[in-house]
């Protein structure tokens, strides 16, 4: 699946790296999450590298893997499942009060049952 051209919302033309505490943590092209791995370069290479990234812009991506990613976070009496899709669209669930937690757990496992009914369909 193509994702991007000018059949989404944003029109950037680079990839958006996050990090936390000098770790990558995710890496995005307009609202997709795009798979990646982090790999340390010796001196050389940064050196090599470092402005490279300013020689062209990204109009799309092909998604090989379709399946759907579901993340469960939260807290105390409120918790989240998100679920991002391969074409770059975004669900967020928020479930609250003090069986949040295990309505949470319940909404994933149906979701993760349901990506395999579809699978196999």
């Amino acid at each position: 699946m193509i994702y991007g051209h000018d059949k989404t919302i944003h029109q950037s033309k680079h990839l958006d790296v996050e990090t936390h505490n000098g770790k990558v943590v995710a890496v995005w092209f307009r609202c997709a999450v795009l798979p990646f791995e982090q790999i340390e370069v010796d001196e050389s290479r940064a050196e090599i590298m470092i402005d490279s990234h300013r020689l062209r812009g990204i109009l799309a991506v092909e998604f090989e893997d379709l399946k759907p990613l579901h993340q469960l976070s939260g807290e105390g009496h409120r918790y989240q499942v998100t679920t991002h899709r391969g074409d770059g669209t975004s669900t967020l669930v928020t479930f609250e009060g003090l069986d949040a937690k295990v309505k949470a757990e319940w909404y994933l496992d149906a979701l993760k049952i349901d990506d395999n009914w579809s699978e196999s369909a």
